[in-house]
Formats: structure tokens, sequence, C-alpha cells
């Protein structure tokens, strides 16, 4: 198929948004070795907080070191020598999903500076295994126990037309043996979901287990 009335190559075209999701289960609290020492993703963000960088703080690969991932996936210049290695990651996957109707809308309300969807509030977890889908407005399964969060320090953040948000829930949060799903919602437990995301089972039954999920938002010409 060639080139369209729009000027694009259906075959090769991109999405205007791509949805980019990190899910990552930590033995106690995440901890990485960079090139500033061992930090605490508590102790990364503050340094970001106090102005040191921006970036998404999603986990990096499992086995060496890699330079770390930028929301925009490149590099601020003040911190290209910034590595981090992951200490205590029991866990990581890396999935896209579905943003939901209601998040396109709210996307399309906000572009005009409307006032018909909520900002989104925080993620809740879930335990269903069904596909995510455009239609779906919230959870499929029940809410996990203590499974709602709001948003970690330094996020939402915006670089470079990328959008994201990330949660956490420490010790002895949504302490289950089976966690399969995750919503990005505009208000607690209700049918709102922006974003619907489903994985492969984790296991948070330990006592010391933590659980980190960074949602990006990259924006792109269709």
């Amino acid at each position: 198929m060639g080139i369209n009335e729009n000027g694009h190559n259906p075959n090769t075209m991109q999405l205007p948004v791509k949805q980019r999701v990190t899910v990552a289960l930590f033995d106690g609290e995440a901890k990485y070795k960079t090139t500033l020492g061992e930090m605490s993703a508590k102790g990364i963000q503050e340094y970001i907080s106090n102005g040191g960088m921006k970036h998404d703080l999603g986990p990096v690969a499992l086995s060496g070191k890699s330079q770390i991932h930028c929301e925009s996936q490149g590099f601020h210049e003040a911190v290209a020598n910034l590595y981090l290695e992951p200490v205590n990651l029991k866990y990581v996957e890396r999935t896209h999903n579905v943003i939901t109707q209601l998040g396109l809308n709210a996307m399309a309300d906000k572009i005009i500076g409307g006032t018909a969807t909520t900002l989104p509030l925080g993620m809740e977890l879930g335990s269903s295994t069904q596909a995510a889908s455009l239609g779906d407005t919230g959870r499929v399964s029940t809410i996990i126990a203590a499974g709602f969060q709001t948003w970690a320090l330094t996020f939402p953040s915006v670089s470079t037309s990328t959008a994201s948000w990330k949660a956490e829930w420490g010790a002895g949060e949504a302490q289950v043996p089976s966690i399969t799903e995750v919503v990005m919602v505009t208000a607690a437990s209700a049918a709102n979901a922006i974003s619907r995301i489903v994985f492969t089972a984790i296991d948070k039954s330990g006592a010391n287990d933590t659980l980190a999920i960074t949602i990006n938002w990259a924006m792109s010409e269709a």
C-alpha cells in the first residue's frame, strides 16, 4: 500500500501516542548502584526535586549497566554520566497495553482547555487477566487491598513530548501472591480508567517486597 491522502505510509506510520509501562518488583526499598554511589529510589527522586535531573526512574536492564532511561529516550547533558544498576530487583516487565477511550477523550479535552475530565489521580492494582481493550472503563477485578496509590515524588512530569506517571507500593501494601492488572484513574475506586495494563502475574507476598509502576505517554506525529 502506498502513501495515503494525508501523506503517510499506513504500513510505517506511528501512532500519535505511545504508552510505555515498566512494572518492577524489589526486595525491600528500591536501591540502585549509580556513578554517585548506591542510592535509594527515594534518594534519587529527592535529588531530582532539588534540581539535579529530570528523568524516568524506571529500572534498567537486569544485567550490566545501562545509561539512565529518560522519558524522552534521550539524555540530559548534565547527567549523561549517571548510570543505574538495580541492586535488589526481583522482577521487571516492560509492556504497553491500552490507553482507553476515556484517556483519549481526556487528552482531546485538555488540549482545548476543557474541564470535562479530571486529571489522573493515581493507580489501582487488580488481579484480572482479561486482555485490555479500548472500551475498558476501570478494573475488571476487585481492587486489591491497599491497591490504590497516588503519585511518587516528582511525578507526574513532562519532558520532550512525554508525560510520565509513577506510583509505588511499599512493604506491606498490596501484599498478595498475584497482581496482574493496573489502571490509571481519575478518582479512587470508580469506573474512570484512562489507561489499563495487564501483565505477567507478580508475587508481592514477601514481607519486604516493594512495587513500582511507571507509565509514559510519548507523543509523536501521526
